[in-house]
């Protein structure tokens, strides 16, 4: 495990977690400051400043303690259990952990240290659907657990050692 992590943060990825949390952090804070409501692509693509007091698709809204303590717990559980159950990371899984890593913790953070809720502004519009909002931390968990899952299903091919 301690080979792990030393091989993370010498690949750059501890840099990568940080930039992506700074990534989040301050495009929430444009988006709260400015109250942002921005047609980038009409009819397809906004930019529109809200909050979520839930998880995704506003489940389990207003349970902003439970929500952050299960965002705490998946954080350092997940990360943990991947630490122990693989000998060897290839770069794929590296990007896919911290990606993951990185949108869990950047939620935890507005969960456990603002009332209102996660800020939320992008939003894609599809014929009448309107897809729930989100930000760049719902992007790179999104992106982090796509990546995990096509990485274990093609996992003998890609080289990933795994632990007895």
């Amino acid at each position: 495990m301690k080979n792990n992590i030393k091989s993370w943060l010498k690949a750059g990825y501890g840099w990568f977690f940080l930039a992506w949390l700074l990534l989040d952090y301050v495009t929430k804070i444009w988006a709260a400051s400015t109250n942002v409501n921005l047609t980038v692509i009409p009819n397809f693509f906004y930019l529109a400043y809200s909050r979520n007091t839930g998880a995704a698709w506003s489940l389990f809204s207003g349970q902003l303690p439970l929500l952050a303590m299960i965002s705490f717990a998946v954080g350092v559980g997940f990360g943990y259990m991947y630490l122990k159950k693989y000998t060897t990371f290839d770069r794929w899984h590296h990007l896919a952990i911290t990606l993951f890593l990185s949108g869990t913790w950047g939620n935890f953070i507005d969960r456990a240290f603002y009332e209102e809720g996660v800020i939320d502004f992008l939003s894609f519009h599809f014929g009448d659907y309107i897809f729930p909002t989100f930000n760049i931390a719902d992007t790179g968990l999104t992106l982090g657990v796509i990546g995990l899952i096509v990485l274990s299903v093609f996992e003998g091919k890609i080289g990933t050692k795994q632990r007895g």
